[in-house]
């Protein structure tokens, strides 16, 4: 998966819209899960105009301070050959202690114009209801999502924006080909720019899942 850096120079266009309200969507009142390995796990949903999403958010709780955020568009990468657990991952980077909120559902290619309109608001409803949460600075925002979400990226338009972000593959064809070692690429850089501890190989060992090829 490709990195990106978005507004690392215009980080100060975010601090005066990232207390704006997002009207297209409403976050419900969050719910306990559990608490495991340093991790709290709770849930929450957003309803927009066609209806509510669900989302799964870990954060950890041993973490000072203002905690880094990460936003996740799916749940699930579906490919030919391979899938990627994405729920995983985000255990991985909260473990490692980043604050994560991962929106329920499955990413196949292509996705439509519509869908990554809706997918994009959904996530800056997150993002932005995560950031309240964490108290998270602008630079500590990062997001993970499909190419289509970065090129119809508005910036400072925005209510909520992330610093940087890591895409998903747009052609499902090449889904297949995704391996650990792309995660761990990816781990590597959000350590980096959100300063967090080791992303340890085995937290990632269960991403990345083989599928059979349909007869």
């Amino acid at each position: 998966m490709r990195t990106l850096l978005i507004w690392s120079g215009g980080v100060l266009a975010l601090i005066s819209t990232a207390g704006a309200q997002i009207a297209s969507c409403h976050a419900g009142p969050s719910s306990m899960v559990g608490h495991t390995d340093g991790i709290t796990v709770q849930r929450v949903s957003f309803a927009e105009a066609d209806g509510k999403v669900g989302a799964s958010v870990f954060i950890p709780a041993s973490k000072e301070g203002r905690i880094p955020n990460v936003v996740i568009s799916h749940s699930l990468i579906t490919g030919k050959n391979a899938r990627a657990d994405m729920l995983r991952f985000a255990w991985a980077l909260a473990r490692a202690g980043a604050a994560t909120i991962i929106l329920d559902g499955t990413f196949a290619s292509p996705l439509s114009t519509d869908d990554s309109e809706r997918v994009r608001r959904l996530m800056a409803c997150a993002g932005q209801w995560l950031q309240q949460k964490t108290k998270a600075e602008p630079y500590q925002t990062t997001a993970i999502a499909p190419d289509t979400f970065w090129s119809g990226w508005s910036g400072n338009e925005e209510p909520w924006s992330p610093s940087a972000g890591v895409e998903f593959p747009q052609d499902s064809s090449k889904t297949e080909s995704i391996t650990a070692n792309d995660f761990r690429g990816s781990a590597d850089f959000l350590r980096g720019w959100l300063k967090l501890n080791e992303v340890k190989s085995e937290w990632l060992a269960d991403v990345v899942e083989a599928v059979p090829a349909k007869k």
